[in-house]
């Protein structure tokens, strides 16, 4: 394009409609048809619903003249129907001997027994909550996450480490811990091994800011946990008189559907909440050395700073587990596995430990020729089962003098045992085509 030159990149230009009288009275025309057609369909549908209506009540007026005036004394109770309070007028003027009677099963009802049946429908139906319902229940959520947060303490892990300087740096990382046990001299606090591994010395702070150097007292990496114990000396009275332990509850009663409350952090942050719901309930699944009751949620978690998982009656029920949770879904596992662990955690003795995740024998495997015992489904790697000889697809039948015909007898054959101790273990190993032959191994029970 030369200097002078003029390009147009838009060459067009936007007027606006010119209708001509002509097409106008047409669109007009057309508009009052529509009214016309669509005004008539109306007035028909009205004057159809109004005759059927005046129908049905006229039905309604000639069934009712057919009943036989009763003069009140065989009156039916009316259906209640969906409201909020009862209407006690009808019922204080009316006699207090007044009988009515059932047509189903003809007994009489008096007047309070009527009042009794009113309420007990009106407290069996299906409300829907409103604000203010939700409101309360928000509050009593928080009461308790409140109340419970005072079982709840930090557990600092300090480390040292030299730089290339040769200057020493302290480092911190903090964790959530459970108040579990109030000793003579000693409070007991349920954290993650991954604390117990964080640190070279510990020390707690406590809900009211009081803050007390610790010690380690037990750990179980294969559970997830620890116990670190704090000495009373030097703690006042008042403070020890409203320390509260927690009270570790059963997980029988619960179930699908059960609401709970996740403390400790189960945001990362220690001292969050979050409350939430049971997805699912598993009764029994595999773990080294015995069964786990798992729970899964979709609560929030974070299984290495600790998540301490409560029922609505403020009880301790279970743990979450980082092996058994995911991004999306937190497994827990319940007290009734971890009690046990807990009890032996606070005494100083350590879990023992042999390595060996098994099954029982089902009726289809026992049906092919295998003996009865519990099957050796993984032999984990290092472990002391591991060291002995012991291989996947063996059958265990004895530890020591015990005998094992499946899972849990095997489980509580294994907590019987000391860390350090030397075990006989007995088990039936395939030889092909030749059937099982019954071997024995020496174990060298080792630490959880």
């Amino acid at each position: 394009m030369t200097d002078g030159e003029k390009k147009n990149f838009i060459n067009e230009k936007i007027v606006g409609r010119n209708i001509s009288p002509k097409n106008a009275a047409k669109r007009l025309l057309l508009a009052l048809l529509c009214g016309l057609v669509f005004g008539g369909g109306a007035a028909t549908a009205f004057f159809a619903v109004r005759e059927l209506y005046e129908g049905f009540e006229q039905a309604a007026r000639k069934k009712g003249d057919d009943q036989p005036d009763t003069d009140g004394q065989d009156m039916e109770p009316e259906t209640v129907h969906d409201t909020n309070e009862v209407q006690d007028s009808a019922l204080e003027e009316a006699p207090e001997d007044m009988d009515i009677p059932d047509e189903n099963v003809h007994e009489t009802w008096s007047k309070s027994e009527l009042r009794a049946e009113i309420e007990e429908i009106l407290d069996s139906r299906n409300w829907i909550y409103d604000e203010q319902d939700l409101r309360a229940i928000s509050r009593v959520t928080a009461a308790m996450a409140e109340k419970a947060s005072e079982l709840i303490a930090e557990v600092h892990a300090v480390s040292t480490n030299t730089t290339w300087f040769e200057d020493t740096v302290e480092s911190s990382r903090t964790f959530a811990g459970l108040i579990i046990s109030d000793t003579d001299s000693e409070i007991l606090i349920l954290s993650t091994d991954e604390a117990a591994d964080s640190g070279e010395s510990y020390s707690v702070t406590f809900s009211d800011g009081t803050e007390k150097e610790a010690l380690l007292k037990q750990i179980s990496r294969q559970d997830g946990i620890c116990v670190i114990a704090v000495s009373k000396e030097g703690l006042g009275e008042e403070f020890l008189s409203d320390l509260r332990t927690a009270d570790i509850g059963s997980a029988l009663n619960v179930s699908e559907g059960s609401m709970v409350l996740a403390l400790g952090a189960p945001l990362g942050k220690v001292r969050s909440f979050d409350i939430g719901y049971i997805g699912m309930k598993s009764e029994a699944e595999e773990t080294v050395d015995g069964q786990q009751e798992v729970f899964y949620s979709s609560i929030n978690s974070d299984p290495q700073h600790g998540t301490f998982i409560f029922n609505m009656e403020g009880q301790f029920i279970g743990l979450a587990a980082s092996d058994k949770s995911t991004e999306s879904v937190t497994g827990i596992v319940s007290t009734s596995y971890l009690k046990r662990a807990i009890d032996r955690l606070t005494e100083g003795e350590p879990l023992p430990y042999i390595g060996i995740t098994g099954s029982g024998i089902s009726f289809d495997m026992s049906y092919q020729g295998m003996p009865s015992g519990m099957y050796v489904t993984e032999v984990s790697s290092g472990s002391p089962a591991y060291d002995a000889g012991i291989k996947n697809g063996d059958i265990i039948t004895g530890i020591g003098d015990t005998n094992v015909s499946d899972v849990r007898s095997y489980e509580n054959a294994v907590r019987l045992l000391k860390s350090g101790d030397s075990v006989t273990v007995r088990l039936m190993r395939s030889s092909g085509s030749s059937g099982y032959t019954e071997l024995s191994f020496d174990v060298n029970v080792g630490t959880r």
